[in-house]
């Protein structure tokens, strides 16, 4: 039994489907569990005497059994999760909804919460997107948990407020960043999609010994995996024209050939150029901070710290002279070994429309009601509370406020505090 519960956690780690189409006896497949059972009859003795000699009404291999062992494996997780108590992440259980109202969404939780047995005093927080049925503060589904539990604190998901960050600063409103990645797109949509002219694309790099980045797709959802998109141009800029030039005049085909000529045009511009020095490496800073805040181990209060360290990075960018000034030089050196024509430009301000709207956004969409209470509570895991701290955390939790800073005094005194 040991070793069929082992293949059932094998399969159910790695999200495999147990079942086959067809299960009968001598079929060439009948499913990943039977076949794995098969598999190990041939170096397992015990195994294989079981199914070889063993009552035929008990040889614990059937599609029932298989449910029975998921449902025990199911039940023994969730009373590990029970005794742990302990305030970590872990994927619970998936539900179907038939609706998205958001009702029918906290209706849902609900049940997940009485199945638990999870008291309403014991839901200190809830983190959702920024969709009206999740955060609404009046219908929304935080508010129906705050009906239950008044202390429940929301969380709007740091990932998803910096993608809105970069869709506020980067969107439609900005006509050079809009066209840039309109291209980026057509650049990827034009080599890849046809096996020859990546081909071209490759003998190109080869013949100049280039190693190629793969060309990706610009994400209309996932603004912050932008970055690799235009690193891929950037990096293979020269190869990229070279092949679309080619594609361009070996192709017989008119719409190709007016395509190609399209690109080349855009991307011997000097706004292409330019966009694609500046947006690397604020992308590539704002996409490190994206994977963090996307990290499973990751808490609330270093969550914070990384949004303060990304506003305070994308300032100093902004305010360097040197900066702009390298990213300034850089495109123009791009634009002459290229034919280029350059634009008489004026005398450039400190500020930018990109990073004044992006740090900007930043401030607006990190600024929540919770923020506040995340910081007490990081001053105070590092005994670094003051006055303030100790009201918030105070009035948060219900806490007597002089008990409370008697106990931070106290624990100030202490050694080897963990």
């Amino acid at each position: 039994m040991h070793r069929l519960i082992d293949i059932t956690l094998c399969l159910g780690i790695g999200g495999k489907p147990f079942r086959g189409h067809n299960e009968k006896e001598g079929d060439a497949h009948r499913g990943l569990f039977l076949d794995l059972v098969r598999l190990l009859t041939k170096y397992d003795p015990i195994l294989k005497e079981h199914f070889d000699s063993g009552p035929r009404n008990a040889l614990y291999h059937s599609n029932r059994i298989q449910n029975d062992i998921i449902a025990s494996i199911n039940t023994v997780l969730k009373n590990k999760l029970n005794i742990k108590n302990c305030p970590v992440e872990q994927f619970v259980c998936m539900k179907r909804l038939l609706s998205t109202d958001a009702q029918s969404i906290f209706n849902t939780l609900c049940e997940v919460i009485e199945q638990y047995e999870i008291q309403w005093q014991s839901v200190s927080s809830v983190c959702f997107d920024g969709a009206a049925a999740m955060s609404g503060g009046l219908n929304g589904v935080q508010a129906k948990f705050k009906e239950k539990n008044d202390k429940t604190v929301f969380v709007h998901c740091y990932g998803h407020c910096l993608n809105l960050v970069l869709v506020d600063s980067l969107g439609r409103q900005n006509r050079v960043t809009f066209d840039f990645f309109g291209t980026i797109q057509l650049i990827y949509n034009f080599i890849e999609s046809s096996c020859t002219r990546h081909a071209t694309l490759e003998k190109v790099a080869n013949s100049a010994n280039i190693k190629l980045k793969t060309l990706k797709s610009v994400s209309n959802t996932r603004w912050a995996c932008r970055a690799k998109a235009v690193s891929a141009v950037k990096s293979d800029y020269g190869p990229i024209l070279i092949a679309i030039q080619e594609i361009g005049d070996a192709t017989k085909q008119p719409d190709v050939r007016a395509k190609a000529l399209g690109l080349i045009h855009q991307m011997k511009t000097f706004d292409f150029i330019f966009a694609q020095q500046m947006l690397h490496p604020i992308l590539t800073l704002i996409l490190k901070v994206s994977m963090a805040l996307q990290s499973s181990n990751l808490d609330l209060i270093t969550a914070v710290s990384l949004i303060k360290s990304l506003k305070l990075s994308l300032k100093s960018m902004r305010n360097d002279k040197y900066s702009f000034t390298n990213i300034y030089n850089k495109t123009l050196e791009i634009c002459e070994e290229n034919n280029i024509s350059i634009p008489d430009v004026k005398k450039r301000r400190v500020s930018s429309k990109i990073d004044y709207v992006m740090i900007s956004s930043i401030s607006d969409r990190f600024k929540q009601e919770t923020l506040e209470l995340i910081k007490s509570v990081g001053n105070m895991l590092k005994l670094e509370t003051n006055n303030e701290d100790t009201i918030i955390i105070a009035s948060a939790f219900n806490l007597d406020f002089h008990g409370l800073e008697s106990e931070i005094i106290l624990l100030k005194k202490l050694e080897n505090i963990p």
